[in-house]
């Protein structure tokens, strides 16, 4: 992805995040950046109205995500952060509302549910099905959960804040990039099945769809540093967990 140095009218108080540099000529390779971030401003100005009004009448309206916003509810209970200490425990870590937030970004920022996310994903699974009475059409799932790359691979991405993230190492299978996530060429042992996709959040949130097994988990830490190894551990166990009881019958 490639970041521009001109800054749109409406993100004009987002500074440093506008003004990188390109990691590389577009095509070249893949990279984590804020594509997504315009892809939600090319959103605003097609539909005349802010991100966050146009997913809220499209999407989490539609599918009774009521807990879903690029601001907490007022009635609502947030769950608390909890970070990893040097000596393994674990304890309570900042987790104020963004104050800096000016725009509604398409790449973050969105406050949610376990359970409200897990909605959205079941309507993917869905229309994969074929059904034709939700937020996407069977058509459009068809073409984002395919491989959108070609012949580039997702790279590694070594942190750049320890404290909040350790190296993120791809495996051999997960090279490929959807519109939904990491695309998984490769069945799981005891897991997930050829072609799912998953992605994660800061916070150790974990997500995956499961196309052919007809599945979607989620798998909610609330915890820092991502990709911790206790946590990976745990959401390990899920999985084989899930699909051994699907086998089971």
């Amino acid at each position: 992805m490639c970041c521009c140095r001109t800054c749109p009218p409406r993100a004009a108080g987002c500074g440093a995040r506008w003004s990188g540099r390109c990691s590389s000529s577009p095509g070249d390779m893949w990279n984590y950046g804020i594509g997504m971030d315009w892809a939600g401003l090319l959103v605003e100005r097609i539909a005349g109205c802010s991100l966050g009004e146009y997913l809220r009448a499209h999407v989490f309206e539609p599918l009774q995500m009521h807990s879903t916003g690029f601001a907490p509810r007022a009635d609502a209970i947030r769950a608390a952060l909890y970070a990893r200490q040097a000596g393994g425990s674990l304890a309570s870590a900042p987790n104020a509302p963004n104050p800096d937030r000016d725009f509604d970004a398409g790449g973050a920022g969105l406050y949610a549910t376990p359970r409200d996310v897990l909605r959205l994903l079941q309507s993917i699974l869905r229309a994969a099905q074929g059904s034709t009475q939700e937020v996407l059409q069977p058509q459009t799932v068809a073409e984002a959960r395919r491989n959108q790359i070609g012949l580039l691979e997702v790279r590694d991405l070594p942190t750049c804040a320890p404290e909040r993230s350790s190296d993120l190492v791809m495996s051999p299978d997960t090279k490929k990039w959807s519109h939904f996530g990491l695309l998984h060429l490769e069945a799981q042992p005891g897991g997930r099945s050829a072609n799912s996709i998953s992605w994660a959040g800061i916070a150790n949130t974990f997500f995956w769809i499961d196309f052919e097994a007809g599945l979607a988990a989620v798998a909610f830490a609330q915890s820092l540093p991502f990709l911790d190894p206790s946590v990976l551990a745990l959401v390990g166990r899920y999985e084989r967990c899930l699909y051994a009881g699907l086998r089971a019958g």
